[in-house]
Parts: structure tokens; C-alpha cells; sequence
């Protein structure tokens, strides 16, 4: 019996040693097949990998060194349809300085100053940008225009109304003045020497009703919730998704020079509605007393009468916001500057 059983155990170690050698034949067979054909595999992927890296290279050099206002409407477009959605929002971000904290030094005793003037207390830190909505816009312009009819623009015979704000007749006018008094929003008109002003203040069953400004209060026109128009700073919007008020930060227009000789920070203010401006991103800039047309018109060297033109901005909250709308007195006029 004991024989017996240091045969099977024998038997059994003999098959099991050949089971082993049978499976490390095995593995050096795969591995020497795996061997055989993994560098071109290899060598592919690691090569599809470093063309990868440097298309992200050229890109990201692309976009650090060219500032955004000198881009064309072509890589605007391309810049806003890249594959990641948060580009701009992380773009927008970029621009502001960190907010996390370097690790402080031990403190170490101030050495004590032994003038006796009084420190001057450094200048306030401009508050950082809170961005709730970035995009692309589309842009168009509006202004107040004011049309001298005492130059006989038409006949009498082809006079229109402009009706007031319980449907009653203020003045006639020519066709042409009163298509543009419509689509403007607001406008002047010359008859017989004198000057009189004219703001919308509602559409009754397609006819539009106006109310005559006698004030100074608002001088360029009004806007939403009685807001005056600020020349070069007001955009219209669509207030199903904005609301009056709204900040919008334009980075192609810092440093616009405008007519008055200072130039813009790039910040407007959403204070009017408009036919036809309907959308995220699309917004009317409002120009015064200085047509779309008008080669002097600062938004011209921007190209904003032109819809087809697409610039980043950001709809900026918080701090800043706030501080925007102080500056320019929303939802009146900033104060004409002391000279």
C-alpha cells in the first residue's frame, strides 16, 4: 500500500511538472508573438500621441500670445466653437488674478521706521471679475436720429403721423422719419425752425405710440423702466434672458477711443429692448447722436454694425458689476466731467 502511494504521489508530480513546463512554453510563445508585432503598435500610438501634444501646443501657444481684439471674425468663430464649451468661461477666468493664497513666511520682526511722516494708505484693489454667461455676441448699432424736415423731405401729400401715447396726432411727418423714429426708438425733428424730441413708449395693435421728451433728464432717450440711454455704454437686449441692469464686458473694447476723447473700459450696461434683438449674445450698442453709417463712429473701427461680426464678452456679477453701475449712474446719466 505504501508503494502504491509514493507511485500516485510520483505520478502526480511528474504530470504536474509537465503541466508547468507545458505553460511557460506557452507564455514564451505569446511572448515572443507579442514581442514579434508590439513595436509598430507601439510605435504608432506613441507617434499618434506626440503629433496630439504638439497640435495642443501650437493651439495653446495660438491663443496666449495673440490678444483676442486683434483676431478676425474667422477665429473668433473658430476660437468659439472649439471642442471644450468652457473655453471662453475659462478664458474669462484666466484674466483674473489668482485667488489662492501663497504659503506665508514665518513673521519676522519689522525693523522700525524712523520717518516721521505717516504711511500713505495704498491704493483699493479693483474688484475681481464674477462671470455668470460668456459667449460670443452679435452685434448691431442704433442711435437718435434727428431729421430736418424743413428741407422738404416729401410732399405733403405723403405726411404720416406720429401718434401719441392715447393714439391722438402730434405731428405729421415724412415716411422715412417715421420708419426710422420706429426702428431708432427714439428721434428729433426739425419743422419750421423748431426742434422737438420723440420717444417710444409702447406698440398698440401694430401701431407705434410716443411720448414727447421736454426734459433734459434723459437728453439722448429713455430706455427700459425709464433708464436714459447712455451714449457708447447702453446695449439693448433681449430680456427674456437679460434683465436692465445686466453688465456686459466687451475685451475688444478696451482702449476704443471715443468722440469725447477718453476711451472706453469695455463695459455696457443693459438699459433698452429692441425689435429684432432676440437671443443669447445678441446686443444693439447704442451710439448717441452718431449714426451706424457715420464714419466717425467709434464702433465702426470695431465693425458692430455688422451682425456677422463675433467678438467675445461676458455678463460680469458681484463687485464689479456693482461698482460699473455706479460709475455710470444707472439708471440715469454720470455727471458731465468738471473742466
Amino acid at each position: 500500500m505504501k508503494m502504491l502511494s509514493a507511485k500516485f504521489k510520483n505520478s502526480v508530480y511528474f504530470i504536474s511538472l509537465s503541466a508547468l513546463v507545458t505553460a511557460l512554453t506557452a507564455c514564451g510563445n505569446l511572448s515572443a508573438e507579442i514581442s514579434s508585432t508590439s513595436p509598430s503598435v507601439f510605435q504608432q500610438q506613441q507617434k499618434q500621441e506626440q503629433q496630439q501634444q504638439q497640435q495642443d501646443q501650437t493651439q495653446n501657444e495660438f491663443l496666449e500670445t495673440m490678444p483676442l481684439h486683434d483676431l478676425g471674425a474667422s477665429e473668433y468663430q473658430a476660437f468659439a466653437e472649439m471642442e471644450e464649451p468652457d473655453a471662453l468661461d475659462e478664458w474669462f477666468q484666466a484674466q483674473q488674478p489668482s485667488s489662492e493664497q501663497t504659503p506665508k513666511d514665518e513673521p519676522t520682526a519689522e525693523p522700525k521706521s524712523t520717518d516721521s511722516n505717516p504711511k500713505v494708505p495704498t491704493k483699493p484693489t479693483e474688484p475681481e471679475h464674477q462671470v455668470a454667461e460668456s459667449g460670443v455676441i452679435k452685434p448691431t448699432v442704433y442711435y437718435f436720429p434727428v431729421f430736418n424736415e424743413d428741407k422738404k423731405l416729401c410732399d405733403k401729400d405723403e405726411v404720416r403721423t406720429l401718434h401719441g401715447t392715447s393714439g391722438e396726432k402730434i405731428i405729421n411727418v415724412c415716411p422715412s422719419t417715421l420708419n426710422s423714429c420706429g426702428l431708432q426708438g427714439s428721434c428729433a425733428v426739425i419743422q419750421k425752425g423748431v426742434r422737438r424730441s420723440f420717444n417710444i413708449s409702447d406698440r398698440i395693435r401694430g401701431q407705434d405710440r410716443y411720448f414727447e421728451m421736454t426734459n433734459t433728464e434723459c437728453r439722448y432717450g429713455y430706455g427700459v423702466r425709464s433708464a436714459c440711454l447712455d451714449p457708447f455704454y447702453t446695449v439693448a437686449a433681449d430680456l427674456d434672458i437679460y434683465k436692465p441692469g445686466d453688465v456686459i464686458y466687451v475685451p475688444a473694447a478696451v482702449g476704443l477711443k471715443l468722440p469725447d476723447g477718453t476711451t472706453h473700459n469695455g463695459y455696457f450696461i443693459v438699459r433698452d429692448q429692441g425689435r429684432g434683438i432676440n437671443g443669447k449674445g445678441r446686443f444693439d450698442f447704442y451710439s448717441g447722436f452718431l449714426s451706424w453709417r457715420d464714419s466717425q463712429n467709434p464702433f465702426r473701427k470695431l465693425r458692430f454694425e455688422d451682425m456677422k461680426t463675433q467678438v467675445p464678452y461676458a455678463k460680469i456679477i458681484g463687485a464689479k458689476a456693482e461698482q460699473v453701475l455706479k460709475s455710470r449712474a444707472y439708471p440715469k446719466l454720470p455727471m458731465p466731467p468738471l473742466k
